[in-house]
């Protein structure tokens, strides 16, 4: 979308840790947008990072009455009282996931969006990877058939996360599948076209020294689909990968990356779904074999070849993830400027990613 006559933004960026830096490197990327200020309790007053100014409290970096929105990257406990407190001093805010750690923290901030008619979004810029928006776009066309199984098993690196970071403590961070597991819960509801939860069962596993370090859990939804997680922060770098697999009645994609980024495919096509996967630059076919139509269980599936093949964005992971993240903040901004805009992901996305991690939690508690 291409809207010259619309004003650039004016934005103020709330956290500054590692990911806060990664964010503002998009933000600067990003047309339409210019950062006007950064908050962190570890940053000074009256000072600057490169050129910015910077604030010690989100609070007084907002009296520069040129800020519009604040994109708030902080610990998650602090996302609904920072949102809620911004939209009510006029601000639109674009909230880094999870959108809360409890449905009821989440429910405030839609609340409060409505009542102060600002735009609050959740950052769930898995929507934007180019993998996965390929899959999910043959898919919306009835070319896969119905998603019935989602998996993801997530080994992540305990080498370089201190015992005393926030992310170990639960009061903060709302445990490893609210922080964490959101993103990927969300990518399952937007595959699914009516994403209504029949049941959510969780699990949890300790070390010696109590730090909760391995969750997982399975929905069962109204659709049929089965999603399972398993999400480990209890290894070595060394170890580090993430792994994928959705599993459609005629096709399944088994991808690997944190943000997807490749894969491999097999999948009983149509002539439409082959004439898809030959038009667009992401698929390569490897192999195709003529098979039956034979019905299955009394069902008869419309397709013609068997295809073995690769999946693949092309593209660095940094680079992958950076241009996610400026589809993101673009869509904000044109969420706030142009009121016929649809924007990429909704609050209450942001909410049933919390509702599934949050019920998950409770029973692993069990």
């Amino acid at each position: 979308m291409n809207l010259p006559f619309m004003k650039s933004l004016t934005i103020g960026l709330v956290g500054f840790g590692g990911f806060g830096k990664f964010l503002l490197k998009a933000l600067e990327e990003t047309p339409n947008i210019t950062v006007a200020g950064i908050a962190d309790p570890e940053l000074d007053d009256h000072s600057s990072y490169e050129g910015i100014d910077t604030y010690t409290k989100w609070e007084t970096m907002i009296l520069n009455k040129h800020i519009e929105a604040l994109c708030i990257a902080t610990p998650p406990s602090t996302h609904s009282s920072i949102a809620i407190s911004a939209m009510k001093k006029g601000l639109h805010v674009l909230i880094e996931k999870p959108l809360a750690i409890t449905p009821g923290d989440a429910e405030q901030i839609i609340r409060t969006s409505e009542e102060t008619d600002r735009v609050a979004l959740i950052n769930f810029m898995q929507r934007c990877n180019p993998v996965l928006s390929g899959i999910r776009g043959m898919y919306s066309q009835g070319l896969l058939g119905e998603l019935e199984h989602f998996s993801i098993h997530n080994y992540a690196q305990d080498e370089f996360l201190p015992a005393n970071h926030w992310f170990w403590d639960s009061e903060i961070s709302g445990g490893i599948l609210i922080e964490h597991a959101v993103h990927f819960i969300d990518i399952a509801h937007w595959f699914l076209k009516e994403p209504i939860i029949k049941s959510v069962r969780g699990w949890q596993q300790f070390r010696d020294n109590g730090q909760r370090d391995r969750m997982g859990l399975t929905a069962e939804y109204q659709s049929g689909c089965i999603v399972n997680h398993y999400h480990s922060f209890s290894g070595p770098d060394f170890f580090e990968q993430t792994k994928l697999m959705m599993r459609f009645s005629l096709a399944e994609f088994d991808l690997k990356g944190w943000i997807p980024e490749s894969g491999e495919f097999n999948l009983l096509a149509s002539s439409s779904l082959i004439g898809e996967l030959k038009s667009n630059s992401l698929f390569s076919i490897e192999e195709t074999k003529e098979v039956n139509q034979t019905p299955i269980r009394d069902i008869t599936f419309n397709y013609t070849k068997k295809v073995k093949g690769r999946i693949s964005a092309k593209t660095p992971k940094e680079v992958l993830y950076t241009n996610a993240l400026i589809s993101i903040f673009s869509d904000f901004y044109y969420t706030i400027r142009n009121s016929e805009h649809q924007p990429i992901v909704h609050l209450k996305d942001g909410l049933k990613a919390v509702e599934v991690a949050y019920a998950a939690t409770e029973t692993a508690a069990m």
